[in-house]
């Protein structure tokens, strides 16, 4: 399992409490840019992704894909926990 991420611009992941990426430098959001192995857990997941902007837009990209970069049919993500 992977996360397909990218972020504009430095920004950290965490899952469930671990800190499992990091981008140190300034980045344009390109779709799948890295490609981080991660394993989730049977039943709930907490994923954190704090993104520092240092000038005008920001925003990430955050896939989670098997090994083809294809997306899991039965993943289900709960929009209700989801903070802005």
């Amino acid at each position: 399992m992977f996360f397909r991420f990218s972020s504009d611009d430095q920004s950290k992941i965490w899952l469930n409490g671990k800190e499992v990426f990091t981008i140190t430098n300034a980045e344009a959001a390109i779709l799948d840019r890295h490609t981080i192995p991660v394993t989730l857990k049977p039943g709930k997941n907490a994923i954190l992704v704090k993104v520092c902007n240092e000038e005008i837009d920001w925003g990430f990209h955050l896939r989670i894909t098997d090994a083809d970069g294809k997306p899991f049919k039965d993943l289900k993500i709960n929009d209700a926990s989801i903070r802005k």
